[in-house]
Order: structure tokens, then sequence, then C-alpha cells
């Protein structure tokens, strides 16, 4: 079987995400932020073969908003896979933002 062969046989099904987030505030202008990610698919098959490689990612974050001024907002979170299989870990992000509304 040839390269061109096996990649022709190649499969890969459709991967799905689901997402919950939750966002109290504190004030009018800042708010703290809770959020889940689940990540489920993707399995492989070459050349009719099942690869075994189901992706399973569960991730977590918590941040905070707050409004320095009407019209620009600082955000921040913190996230970490908390069980992943089959995939990269990621075991801390930093995610910083500023947000100028106009």
């Amino acid at each position: 079987m040839t390269a061109a062969n096996l990649c022709n046989r190649a499969k890969q099904k459709a991967s799905m995400q689901f997402q919950g987030f939750l966002r109290y505030h504190m004030s009018d202008a800042w708010d703290l932020r809770l959020g889940v990610s689940h990540t489920i698919g993707g399995e492989t098959e070459v050349a009719g073969v099942d690869q075994g490689d189901r992706l399973r990612t569960t991730k977590v974050s918590v941040g905070t908003g707050w409004f320095i001024r009407p019209d620009v907002q600082l955000l921040a979170s913190y996230g970490r896979d908390v069980s992943v299989r089959s995939g990269l870990r990621e075991d801390d992000r930093l995610n910083l933002r500023v947000l100028k509304v106009f």
C-alpha cells in the first residue's frame, strides 16, 4: 500500500466542546468569573484500524474583570487542564486583556 492510498483511507470523527461560565458582579465595575469546558471526540481511523486516540479534555478557569473607566476594562484569567486523555496537557495559562469600548 502506498502512502497516498493510506492517506485516502484515513478518517477522523468530529470533536465537540461544551462550555459553561458563571460571572458574579461584585459591583457595577468589578466581577469574578468561573468557567469549565469539556472536549470529546476526534477519533482517527487509518486503513480501517481504530487508532484508540479519542480526545477527552476538561479545563477550568477563574478570573476577574474590572472597568477602570466606563470605556476601559482590564480582564485576567487563570486556567489549566484538570483531565486529559489523548492530547496535550496545558498545566497553566494566564490570559490578560484590555478591552476598549467604542
